[in-house]
């Protein structure tokens, strides 16, 4: 998906989906962090900084990609792919899971109840 951005308009308003970009990493920790404070929908409690995300940014490949939401050219969303965890899972399982994805997906408090 590197490079490509997708818009999305949904009634009066226009979303942008693209890659993060390492500039992103302040607005995707405000989002993240927001939802860290709130504890209403994660059970981390370590708040997280830019540095820390840009690096966890730049270890992702293209297969599982950090990605953001764009409304009038603010971050108001992000997420991402990971693969499917299968600790515990059967020997054959893990197999099954190979080709999955897990994801992720936050957006800032006023935007999740307007773009959903």
């Amino acid at each position: 998906m590197a490079g490509r951005v997708a818009p999305w308009r949904r009634g009066g308003t226009s979303v942008t989906i693209r890659d993060a970009a390492p500039a992103d990493a302040e607005a995707v920790c405000r989002i993240e962090n927001q939802g860290i404070e709130d504890r209403v929908a994660t059970l981390e409690t370590e708040l997280r900084t830019p540095a820390e995300r840009r690096e966890w940014m730049a270890s992702r490949g293209p297969r599982h990609p950090v990605l953001v939401a764009e409304i009038d050219g603010a971050i108001t969303g992000w997420g991402f792919g990971a693969p499917r965890e299968t600790r515990g899972a059967p020997r054959c399982g893990r197999l099954a899971y190979s080709q999955t994805a897990g994801s992720s997906a936050s957006l800032t408090p006023k935007r999740s109840a307007t773009v959903s």
